[in-house]
């Protein structure tokens, strides 16, 4: 028998109620033996601090918490793989936002029972705010991106064999919002065995405060990409019009078909561009080391020699 540790990164979005009721009404008290479901808290607050720790001392076999007084999101699930690694071994993670299908445990188990899988990436069935343009526009194009990037270890709905983890590292805490996006490129040496599951399905629900909330998340991937990006330009030598191609990037599923669309679409590119840009621009002054080394369980740093080129970054 093998044992699955679900990790929950949270900080302050009471929504995660809806998430542990779906995780209830799949049966995850009736697989205790199997499953393990760890909230890990991210300066949470303190509704979501009472709320977790009540259920941990309800279901003490079931639920578990840690908690770290540092943020990002890539600290929160560091902290639960360190902490149940010895005893885990799966890792899956969700976030707060989701809820699962009612049938999710048991197809989850149906995958791993087999023993052909290090990694299995269920489908995320994104779901716009009603009656919200941008938000209907939004929840297409991240479903576009995520069946386009059936390959990449992209969160939520992810679940990795804990060798994953022995081989690659850990979630580069620098990395605030694409931290899965610069994991997946770091596994892209190792011979992984993994499946795109269709039938393995969570639903993500966009945020209330749609505005604050998509602007932020737009200029933070930018961000990331920039760190992601000089960290391979230091390690590769290109060309100027390679470097103009790799900031800018243009993948497949950028192909709107109407005005508000492609409206929708630039902005994205104009915003997160912008902040790649300036991101690559500050991370110039960082000494080479900074972009050489990434985290390993051990909390040590392991140095990057390669890594693989692709124009087409995320």
């Amino acid at each position: 028998m093998f044992m699955i540790t679900i990790i929950v990164p949270v900080q302050n979005d009471l929504r995660i109620t809806k998430l542990i009721d779906s995780l209830f009404q799949a049966k995850l008290l009736e697989c205790q033996e199997t499953f393990r479901l760890v909230f890990s808290l991210n300066k949470a607050s303190k509704k979501i601090e009472i709320l977790t720790k009540d259920l941990a001392q309800k279901f003490p076999n079931l639920i578990q918490v840690v908690k770290s007084q540092e943020s990002g999101i890539s600290v929160a699930k560091n902290l639960a793989i360190k902490t149940y690694f010895k005893e885990t071994d799966y890792f899956g993670f969700i976030d707060s936002d989701c809820i699962v299908n009612p049938d999710y445990l048991f197809v989850l188990q149906k995958y791993l029972l087999s023993n052909k899988y290090q990694v299995v990436r269920g489908k995320v069935n994104f779901i716009p705010l009603k009656g919200n343009t941008l938000s209907n526009l939004n929840c297409k194009l991240r479903n576009a991106s995520y069946f386009l990037n059936q390959k990449a270890l992209l969160s939520p709905n992810l679940i990795l064999s804990k060798e994953v983890f022995q081989k690659a590292g850990v979630y580069d805490p620098r990395i605030k919002y694409g931290d899965d996006l610069e994991f997946g490129q770091r596994t892209k040496s190792f011979d992984l065995k993994s499946i795109y599951a269709q039938d393995l399905l969570v639903n993500h629900y966009d945020d209330r405060s749609f505005w604050g909330k998509t602007l932020k998340t737009m200029w933070g991937y930018g961000q990331d990409r920039g760190f992601r990006l000089t960290r391979l330009l230091r390690l590769h030598h290109h060309s100027f019009c390679d470097v103009v191609s790799l900031i800018i990037g243009f993948q497949a599923y950028w192909q709107p078909r109407v005005i508000a669309e492609i409206i929708f679409c630039l902005g994205y590119l104009i915003i997160s561009r912008i902040s790649t840009t300036i991101s690559i621009l500050n991370l110039r002054k960082k000494p080479n080391s900074h972009f050489f080394e990434h985290p390993t369980l051990t909390g040590q740093n392991q140095i990057i020699t390669s890594l693989p080129i692709n124009k087409e970054l995320p």
